[in-house]
């Protein structure tokens, strides 16, 4: 209903700060080689080993790296905080990033782990994602969360047992708050992951919409892995809601890289807001009677 009165409200021409869009964008072409630290725009990176620093491929492009290739037992996440204003509550995003996966052996390598994931809400960075939780925290580490896992190793051989959810694959799987969303299981593609630092970055697009209960629509290269779907959603109280690209590795390990960071997203509007919208749109359909 508030979305309804919002677009009819702002159709009339009446605009407002308290509905102002949060905005952030990220490159990484401004840092040196092997940085860690210094990020601007609220952006910062949490690793626990070697992982997690600014990649320069020659003169051909600039990113960053959250894990590389023979980073064992790591873990990194680059967190993003304060793209809406402070004490503001986000109704939907939409996220574009580049995303490079690289192995020697392509998706089918005897080596390739572990996982990534792209996630949104209560970011608990003491607690970084470990390659034994499929790549997401548990909901004893975490508040209102939405996770979406690209899980590259299979913990138990196919055969369900021992691992979270009892149900860890080689594929994509949305999280809600640390446990796994019934349905969301979708296959890898093996074009996502490169054998060469050569190879092109895919664009992931990535959209939701806060508030009904589901609306997640992702794609990835160009290929719709989510349309519309539903995951149960967050709280519509969610305030000041982080975003972060985590990445973790265990016995085995890739490069994974991400690269040109775009994050909109639109607040949902306060009672008081609401109100004193509400009668200036009266007001100004009055003025047109």
């Amino acid at each position: 209903m508030k979305k309804t009165i919002l677009s009819t409200l702002l159709g009339l021409g009446i605009a407002s700060s308290a509905f102002a869009a949060g905005t952030y964008t990220e490159n990484f072409n401004s840092y040196n080689n092997s940085a860690n630290s210094g990020f601007s725009n609220g952006g910062a990176l949490y690793r626990t080993g070697d992982g997690g620093e600014v990649f320069h491929h020659s003169t051909a492009w600039k990113a960053l790296r959250l894990i590389g290739d023979n980073n064992n037992n790591d873990a990194s996440t680059f967190l993003i905080s304060g793209v809406e204003n402070s004490g503001q509550v986000v109704s939907e995003f939409s996220v574009t990033f580049g995303l490079l996966f690289k192995n020697d052996g392509g998706l089918s390598g005897a080596d390739i782990a572990d996982q990534f994931s792209f996630n949104f809400g209560n970011i608990p960075v003491s607690g970084l994602p470990r390659a034994g939780n499929n790549g997401a925290w548990s909901s004893g580490q975490s508040g209102d969360l939405l996770s979406i896992v690209w899980d590259f190793y299979d913990n138990d051989n196919g055969t369900g047992s021992g691992d979270l959810n009892n149900n860890d694959r080689i594929g994509v799987e949305v999280y809600r708050n640390g446990s796994l969303v019934s349905g969301s299981f979708r296959a890898i593609d093996s074009s996502w992951v490169a054998t060469s630092l050569n190879s092109p970055f895919n664009e992931v697009q990535i959209s939701w919409r806060g508030w009904d209960t589901g609306g997640l629509t992702m794609s990835v290269g160009g290929t719709a892995v989510y349309s519309d779907f539903n995951f149960g959603g967050l709280p519509l109280d969610l305030q000041n809601g982080e975003f972060a690209f985590s990445a973790a590795t265990g016995a085995e390990s890739m490069d994974v890289f991400v690269d040109n960071i775009s994050i909109n997203t639109v607040p949902e509007p306060s009672a008081g807001a609401l109100l004193i919208l509400g009668i200036g749109g009266l007001l100004a359909l009055r003025r047109r009677i």
